[in-house]
């Protein structure tokens, strides 16, 4: 998938957070750039840095793209960073989401989340289709909702949905991804036939019901998706769209259709939830009972704290064991 999400679980006795707001603008340059050179977008210049500085200013020549760009600089700052800072050169094109986990063995009901998101650019892109990547791997960035596995009400159903047609999911970012191709490389859009896929002729325009119908297509996957779903306890008509029709859209992290493809990253997820669930069970466990081995007031109350955590772990974890 073009999103991955990695958790990180840590027990800290202080937790403080600190930001520099740095001010940026989109500021448009006709440098000469040959976007359809046949050398990948690290040749655009001298460096790494500069050359992803290049693609922020020829996407910014996109109405599109300038809007997206714009997003994304504010969601920069308000974590002290600029969004150089934010896109790196890596082996694929993804957003990648760090979720932190922090909280203090003596105040173990007390616990801070911490997300943190980069955007890597595939080094391997020729300039044209690297622009196009980091259209798409932004609108992830800026706009894909939040979740936290660690609630209990992080469904597997709504994790497929939100993956696969939510606010700022793979839908999304692909509508973005042929619109910012409209606006700059007009000539290119009928050799793109996944873009016509979801061009709807009466409206002029992409479309996102079109793109929902699309990417909801798992071909010869559709038994694996059905044993999948009854798995977890899901009906089909849960999701109407799915089809055994061949689509055109793959998960390139799984190989798989998303819908499928978000199933198993889900269970990737859980599987680290739990991990790190237990970890905290066993560090409450044996605070409780250096606490029992005091006197103290707050025994009752940790005693408490236990149960309910055991009985959470119990609920989201018997079934991925």
């Amino acid at each position: 998938m073009k999103y991955a999400f990695i958790l990180f679980f840590f027990c800290v006795q202080n937790v403080f957070a600190g930001s520099f707001f740095k001010r940026e603008r989109v500021v448009t340059i006709d440098n000469g750039v040959d976007l359809h050179s046949r050398k990948t977008w690290t040749n655009l210049k001298k460096n790494n840095r500069e050359a992803i500085a290049v693609l922020i200013q020829e996407l910014a020549k996109s109405k599109t793209g300038e809007r997206i760009i714009l997003k994304a600089q504010k969601k920069a700052r308000e974590e002290g960073l600029t969004l150089l800072d934010v896109i790196k050169p890596g082996k694929g094109s993804i957003t990648d989401t760090t979720l932190v986990r922090k909280f203090s063995p003596l105040y173990p009901d007390k616990i801070i989340y911490e997300s943190r998101s980069k955007v890597f650019l595939n080094v391997n892109l020729y300039p044209m289709d690297a622009l196009l990547d980091l259209a798409h791997e932004l609108t992830h960035y800026t706009f894909r909702e939040p979740f936290n596995p660690y609630r209990e009400n992080f469904k597997v159903q709504d994790f497929i949905v939100s993956t696969v047609e939510g606010v700022g999911g793979e839908v999304e970012a692909y509508l973005v991804e042929c619109q910012v191709m409209q606006e700059l490389f007009p000539g290119e859009l009928s050799d793109r036939s996944r873009c016509q896929n979801i061009y709807d002729s009466q409206k002029h325009g992409f479309s996102k019901e079109a793109g929902v119908k699309q990417f909801y297509r798992v071909g010869k996957f559709i038994k694996e998706f059905q044993q999948q779903l009854q798995k977890h306890k899901l009906e089909e008509s849960q999701f109407p769209e799915a089809t055994d029709l061949d689509g055109p859209f793959i998960s390139s992290a799984y190989g798989l259709p998303y819908p499928l493809a978000a199933i198993y990253e889900y269970e990737g997820i859980m599987k680290k939830v739990c991990e790190n669930d237990q970890k905290r069970l066993v560090i409450l466990k044996e605070h409780g009972q250096e606490k029992s081995r005091k006197p103290s007031d707050i025994t009752t109350s940790q005693s408490a704290i236990l149960k309910s955590h055991e009985e959470s772990y119990r609920a989201r974890c018997q079934s991925l064991n």
